[in-house]
């Protein structure tokens, strides 16, 4: 019979954090309008001696995303402008009614009140 192997504290603590940020991580990231997310399974979380390698994989997979993220980014400025667009229509359409009313109250003898 195989024996248990005895997980220390100070790794069930690490791994305690990881899950606990991990899963803080994915809220967040369901709360993204664009997310890229390249493949690091191939490095430890707690390795911070590979950062060149890990910078190579974060580039590449930006650069990969970029026409999505670049069509994104456009469709997003369409709305807002559209949106914009609206608003000031609405506000130039209440101005107008405004002024309309406040000429009509003006010229109004002294019978309409």
């Amino acid at each position: 019979a195989s024996e248990m192997k005895h997980v220390g504290y100070f790794s069930t603590l690490n791994r305690v954090l990881e899950v606990s940020s991990y899963e803080l991580a994915k809220m967040h990231m369901s709360e993204s309008d664009f997310l890229i997310t390249p493949d690091t399974s191939a490095y430890p979380f707690a390795d911070f001696t590979r950062g060149e390698q890990l910078f190579e994989i974060g580039y590449n997979a930006a650069q990969k995303a970029m026409p999505e993220l670049k069509q994104s980014y456009e469709t997003l400025i369409l709305i807002f402008c559209s949106n914009l667009i609206i608003a000031s229509l609405c506000i130039t359409l209440g101005i107008y009614r405004f002024a309309r009313s406040i000429n009509l109250l003006l010229n109004c003898k002294s019978s309409c009140f």
